[in-house]
């Protein structure tokens, strides 16, 4: 369990228990609409090349500026929706939850799920 300070100074310090959701909500936060598109080129990307693109790549796919790919796959990652790995370049992944809201919009079909691991 975690803690988060209420107040300090020179003598006192005061911290309460953090208070930590028991689970995750049960729908992920909704995606602006760049941040859908670029959420859907990752899951293309994959399912053509089987492997997931470098931020370069959405770069170029998209036509914009390195730090405006970050500025949308951060908000991806903070969401839910992609995983990073430990893997240096590629590594993204669609988690489990990215994949609902793929069914859920009808890019892939409730019976098919490709591996994306």
């Amino acid at each position: 369990m975690g803690f988060i300070l209420i107040h300090m100074d020179k003598w006192n310090t005061t911290l309460v228990p953090a208070q930590v959701p028991d689970r995750l909500p049960e729908e992920l936060p909704p995606l602006t609409e760049k941040q859908q598109k670029v959420f859907v080129f990752l899951f293309d990307f994959f399912c053509e090349n089987r492997f997931y693109p470098t931020q370069r790549e959405i770069m170029q796919h998209f036509g914009i500026k390195g730090s405006t790919a970050a500025a949308y796959l951060g908000p991806l990652t903070f969401k839910g929706y992609v995983e990073k790995t430990s893997a240096a370049g590629r590594n993204l992944k669609i988690s489990e939850r990215g994949m609902e809201f793929l069914k859920k919009i009808g890019r892939v079909s409730k019976e098919e799920q490709p591996a994306l691991f």
